[in-house]
């Protein structure tokens, strides 16, 4: 999916945390007109001059992300990966288990602007495998955990639109006061 707004962290973020496909990450470093103002003239030669075919580009992009937001954003990884998800799930372009995975964890990281919420929905969806992990799973396994789980899925889909949402406009709310 690609970036959702004009601010570039939040996909930055998305893109360090391995949640868009490596690919649109790549078309969108050389089609977004406020990357290199957002991230300096270094870091955007840097990142358009990246081999993302390579074998080992993930990793590789996921470090170089993670160093960038340590020198011009310190503190703000896991909040723009928490407003690019929430944004995302609420245009429906990330599944339940990946927000309330990531959430979660943030949660449990003691980032304590993250609902916790999301860390129970987490714990009762732990057994569903990501959206990334499919293709290690045997076909006819898969169809059968997600039809299996659906039910579930169905239950948290309402209470979690209604926390991203507010987790959102709190973050929003916050950034644009500091």
């Amino acid at each position: 999916m690609a970036n959702i707004d004009s601010n570039p962290w939040p996909y930055l973020a998305a893109a360090a945390y391995a949640l868009v496909r490596i690919d649109e990450f790549e078309n969108w470093v050389y089609n977004s007109s406020e990357l290199e103002q957002c991230i300096g003239s270094e870091h955007y030669l840097e990142l358009i001059s990246f081999n993302f075919r390579k074998g080992d580009a993930q990793h590789d992009l996921t470090s170089m992300l993670r160093d960038i937001f340590l020198e011009r954003r310190a503190s703000g990884i896991e909040r723009d990966v928490a407003v690019w998800l929430a944004r995302s799930y609420l245009a429906n372009s990330t599944d339940l288990v990946t927000i309330s995975r990531v959430l979660g964890r943030l949660w449990s990281a003691k980032h304590q602007w993250v609902p916790s919420e999301f860390a129970y929905i987490d714990s009762e969806l732990d057994d569903i495998p990501l959206p990334a992990q499919y293709d290690k799973w045997n076909p006819d396994a898969l169809a059968t955990k997600l039809a299996e789980s659906a039910p579930r899925l169905q239950k948290f889909e309402r209470a979690t639109r209604v926390v991203a949402q507010e987790m959102l406009e709190t973050l929003e709310s916050n950034a644009r006061g500091a």
